[in-house]
């Protein structure tokens, strides 16, 4: 995965981290001397990551990841008009209807796990 978001973690800790596996890919301690981009190994073939997964993100706030393309992570709402908000896209897509496909099945994979007990 291409990840170029550099982030602040501390007073003098810029880093460069994967937003699917959590890996620190590069620090330093100015946000100048990070490289460009770095890429991780998490999504390649072999990964057996599930294709959604929920998980608790900053603030307490439930989040929804998709682990395939198109990636993305998003707020999990549960509101009149929108289940899922916020959406952060990880891949440069262009085709909205997979993406609208993507989207789809996050909400019948929210129904699901809600149904399960895992909301």
């Amino acid at each position: 995965m291409y990840v170029n978001k550099k982030q602040k973690i501390g007073p003098a800790m810029w880093v460069l981290q994967c937003p699917l596996c959590s890996e620190i890919l590069a620090s330093a301690s100015e946000r100048e001397y990070l490289p460009e981009f770095s890429t991780c190994d998490c999504d390649r073939n072999g990964n057996k990551q599930p294709a959604y997964e929920l998980f608790i993100g900053d603030a307490g706030k439930q989040m929804i990841r998709r682990n395939k393309y198109p990636r993305f992570t998003a707020e999990v709402m549960f509101e009149e008009l929108s289940d899922i908000e916020n959406v952060q896209l990880l891949d440069d897509c262009t085709d909205t209807i997979e993406l609208a496909r993507a989207m789809r099945k996050a909400g019948e994979f929210l129904l699901k796990s809600s149904r399960n007990g895992k909301r």
